[in-house]
């Protein structure tokens, strides 16, 4: 979807609407780009006329009888079953790489989160680790460094967590100021940025004074502050002042536009194991169903296991190739256990 192109504006102009349909299909379910581009030339070549209002109401009202189809013929599919298999076999178009891509979600368990990436060598295989994966990208495109998969990336960052709004940059300067004489690339996690704050912090980062990644808070409310905390424990960050925490660190850390992936070398610290133990106690007290379901998040996102995918090959066009295939595999895994 993403090579077709017309030179005609007008044919153009169709395909990148289509494009864009198809594109956030695959967002949304992961699969399924080749559907969308189907029922699209189905509704242009029948709708080419002039379609009423009632036209419309009529495409609705099918929309939501074939939503309650499906759903009355789901069949439920769980980690570990040969139907996952299938499910990620039918993807990939390859039984082996259906399987291997299984075994990685058995691998990572329920809470935990499978990724994919090129392998250095010609073998495709499982790698396991300690992180979690988070519900928010950058704060800004401005500060990806991979302009290829338009993601920020960094190896062994030093983290400024803020319980807080950074509205202004006075607020972190002596913090930043530890990072530029170190030459440390440094994450920050704050509850919200002001515009001034954001602009400044990417003047720097383009020109290459210090490298920065700021990302917003989960959660929220008293939630965000919780986040920061969890984070915190699970980078080794220590308390600077009354509401921010800083040092620590990770192996690496992977932003997009919606989610960020910290990979830590080790979750056996004394801190983060008694940060665990009060969770599961809170789970156990508390009463509302609303707050007994966030601190079971929290726990499940703290103790998730991440298993990647290494996907390799002979050369550039086969590694590609597989690649693309695995992610197919992942993401289709992915909806099924969601949704059946």
């Amino acid at each position: 979807a993403k090579k077709v192109f017309s030179t005609d504006v007008y044919e153009n102009a169709g395909i990148s609407i289509v494009r864009e349909a198809s594109l956030k299909t695959a967002e949304l379910a992961g699969d399924g780009t080749t559907t969308t581009c189907i029922l699209a030339n189905y509704m242009i070549q029948n709708g080419i006329g002039n379609p009423t209002v009632t036209d419309i109401e009529q495409m609705q009202l099918a929309l939501d009888d074939v939503r309650l189809a499906i759903e009355y013929r789901t069949m439920p599919v769980k980690i570990g079953s040969n139907r996952l298999v299938k499910v990620a076999a039918i993807s990939a178009k390859d039984y082996e790489l259906g399987e291997l891509v299984a075994n990685a979600f058995s691998v990572a368990g329920e809470n935990g989160t499978v990724l994919f990436e090129e392998s250095d060598t010609t073998e495709t295989y499982l790698e396991q680790s300690e992180g979690t994966i988070i519900d928010r990208g950058y704060a800004d495109s401005s500060f990806i460094t991979r302009q290829d998969k338009r993601t920020a990336e960094y190896k062994n960052p030093v983290f400024l967590l803020v319980d807080d709004r950074i509205d202004k940059l006075s607020k972190i300067e002596k913090q930043l100021n530890t990072c530029l004489q170190h030459k440390y690339d440094v994450v920050i996690f704050a509850h919200d940025y002001s515009s001034e704050v954001l602009r400044l912090l990417a003047a720097n980062h383009r020109r290459g004074v210090i490298r920065i990644l700021p990302i917003k808070a989960e959660g929220v409310g008293n939630g965000k502050g919780e986040f920061i905390k969890d984070i915190a424990t699970l980078v080794g960050a220590d308390q600077y002042d009354e509401n921010s925490y800083f040092g620590g660190t990770c192996v690496n850390i992977i932003a997009n536009d919606i989610r960020t992936i910290i990979t830590v070398a080790d979750l056996e610290t004394p801190k983060f194991q008694e940060r665990i133990t009060n969770l599961k106690g809170l789970i156990d007290n508390e009463k509302d169903p609303h707050l007994r379901s966030f601190h079971k998040k929290r726990l499940a996102k703290l103790v998730g296991k991440l298993c990647t995918i290494r996907v390799g090959g002979y050369t550039p066009a086969d590694v590609k190739e597989r690649y693309d295939r695995v992610e197919d595999a992942v993401c289709a895994v992915r909806s099924a256990l969601e949704e059946g």
